[in-house]
């Protein structure tokens, strides 16, 4: 049964008040230990086969209102692997969307989850995590539903993608967008405007590594481009190692090395070899700085794959 254990609302009136009012952590009343109207999405959910997790109460009350009743909400704090499992708990395939805030704090939660070993140990348990992706331009839940209406989210939801191929996407896009803006300033210092092939820095990277230079990061273009593509190298092959071996994570480990050579399939052959690197060999090499602190890899999941595109252009928004 619903009962109170908080409280919670934005401030109003005066510019100086506060602009949340919240109940503060007692033995009662713990955020990371609560999913915000849990009773109430708990039938839905089951029915649905399926549950939602948003960051806020408001996001959860307008999806509420909108349809989307196996909706909870973890009150905006730091997401924990209790909330994850509780949340799993209500519909027999145990799914779980995380549909969390469309900016870079929502983005780090599933990363420090996956750093932690959350997901990959919840994975282990059965739990399926995925992660929806708001369109652009619209910050969360709450604000998509007010101006596209029901349908946009329901689109967003049927998109939802595995945990490992959102932060796989997550690691790869960073690097386009940055040759992307590399390729804008050169054009508006009058050179050629091209930040260097994705191909010719796989070949580039590839060939420092085998050498025992500076891994990934070795003479790929100008400098934060070299940077980007280090950076992406060193998170894809620390997520990957992070993953049981098998089927799913070879898939995983050839999708990302295609994307990440923008369709070259000689090239990209090339370079799974270098996500497939142990993350401790890339860092001896001097590859990327990213620290993995996750758990021994868990059981894969029979028939569960799902893959990248073959490819992302450096102008298309992921």
């Amino acid at each position: 049964e619903p009962r109170e254990e908080g409280v919670e609302g934005e401030g109003a009136g005066k510019r100086e008040a506060p602009k949340y009012i919240n109940t503060k952590e007692s033995s009662v009343f713990r955020k990371g230990e609560i999913l915000y109207a849990l009773p109430m999405a708990s039938a839905a959910a089951r029915k649905r086969d399926c549950i939602i997790v948003v960051e806020g109460y408001m996001d959860a009350i307008s999806l509420h209102a909108a349809g989307f009743t196996n909706t909870v909400a973890c009150l905006g704090t730091a997401l924990s692997e209790g909330q994850i499992e509780v949340a799993a708990s209500q519909s027999q395939s145990r799914r779980v969307i995380l549909a969390l805030d469309a900016d870079e704090a929502g983005s780090s939660v599933i990363r420090r989850l996956a750093q932690r070993g959350v997901l990959q140990r919840l994975e282990s348990k059965l739990v399926d995590v995925s992660v929806a992706r708001l369109p652009a331009g619209f910050k969360d839940p709450d604000d998509l539903i007010r101006a596209l209406g029901p349908p946009a989210f329901a689109r967003a939801l049927a998109l939802a993608e595995d945990w490992v191929i959102f932060l796989g996407r997550e690691a790869i896009s960073a690097y386009f967008d940055k040759r992307k803006a590399a390729a804008a300033e050169a054009a508006e210092g009058g050179a050629s405007g091209d930040a260097g092939h994705p191909a010719e820095a796989a070949a580039e990277a590839i060939g420092a590594a085998a050498a025992g230079g500076h891994g990934a990061s070795a003479r790929v273009g100008p400098p934060s481009v070299s940077r980007a593509f280090g950076s992406a190298v060193s998170e894809l092959s620390l997520l990957l190692s992070s993953l049981p071996d098998g089927v799913r994570k070879l898939r995983h480990a050839r999708d990302f090395a295609l994307t990440l050579a923008n369709g070259d399939r000689a090239m990209a052959e090339r370079l799974e070899l270098l996500l497939e690197r142990p993350p401790a060999a890339q860092a001896a090499r001097g590859g990327g700085g990213t620290t993995h602190v996750g758990p021994p890899a868990a059981p894969a999941r029979a028939g569960f794959s799902p893959q990248l595109p073959p490819s992302v252009p450096a102008d298309t928004p992921l």
